[in-house]
């Protein structure tokens, strides 16, 4: 297995747009179901003295996603803004009828809509990949942002601005077409965020070294996986099953189905 085989892969608008799926489905966040992952997490669990973590009541005083006596923390989509409104506007919608019953329509904007126009959006490993950490702090300082790629890496400087302790969810499927060595694909998976995000990682240490900063994304399909920035790479921490999340799993077969 190589690094060069390896495919990042975009989880889609019905598991990362928050209620992206219409009709009869529930109401739903993408925290909704990572709160699920948390929740059978040794690691987290352990933090929190064996309770279960919680959504919050109110967030009006800026109160952490996912809660408990012992420990809190923020969830935040590690990717960009352009991406988000392409994959909501661009995207088949989907309606639940009644639960079993799907129907796939036309996306918000297609060709022969009023108004349709090709949207660019960036891609947030390939843009921070080629930016050395002077030209990023330039990014972020600069009052006037002129394109949607320094609107999208301000934006995402700006996530790691959270004061608080937070968890990027990465929305990619890590995948190879032939995985021989599971624990080999997933340090390359670790590999490449750490090469591609290595300055953002560092600009967080210096400025907010008290707050904890975790990464967590999808592996081969079925893994949810958790890394933590250590001062000097993210490193592995756990990995969970995505069958302990029902409602992950309901989003992916109704997208995938």
């Amino acid at each position: 297995m190589k690094y060069s085989e390896m495919r990042v892969d975009f989880l889609g608008a019905a598991r990362v747009i928050d209620n992206f799926i219409d009709g009869t489905m529930e109401p739903y966040s993408y925290e909704d179901y990572l709160r699920d992952f948390i929740n059978h997490s040794d690691y987290f669990l352990q933090k929190s003295n064996g309770k279960p973590y919680s959504k919050p009541v109110s967030e009006s005083n800026g109160e952490c996603d996912c809660i408990s006596d012992m420990y809190s923390f923020d969830f935040k989509l590690f990717t960009s803004q352009s991406k988000l409104q392409a994959a909501k506007i661009l995207s088949p919608s989907i309606q639940e009828i009644m639960p079993g019953v799907i129907s796939f329509g036309l996306s918000e904007k297609h060709e022969g809509v009023p108004g349709y126009k090709p949207i660019t959006y960036s891609i947030p490993y390939a843009v921070f990949r080629s930016l050395n950490r002077n030209e990023m702090i330039e990014i972020r300082e600069k009052k006037e942002k002129e394109d949607v790629l320094e609107k999208d890496v301000s934006q995402i400087i700006k996530t790691f601005e959270t004061k608080k302790n937070i968890m990027l969810f990465f929305p990619y499927n890590f995948n190879f077409d032939s995985n021989d060595n599971f624990e080999q694909g997933r340090k390359l998976a670790f590999d490449g965020l750490n090469a591609d995000f290595k300055y953002l990682f560092q600009y967080r240490m210096d400025r907010l070294p008290e707050y904890d900063t975790y990464v967590s994304f999808i592996y081969e399909k079925e893994n949810f996986v958790i890394g933590k920035w250590t001062g000097a790479k993210l490193e592995f921490v756990e990995m969970i099953p995505v069958y302990k999340s029902s409602l992950y799993c309901e989003l992916w077969h109704i997208a995938e189905g």
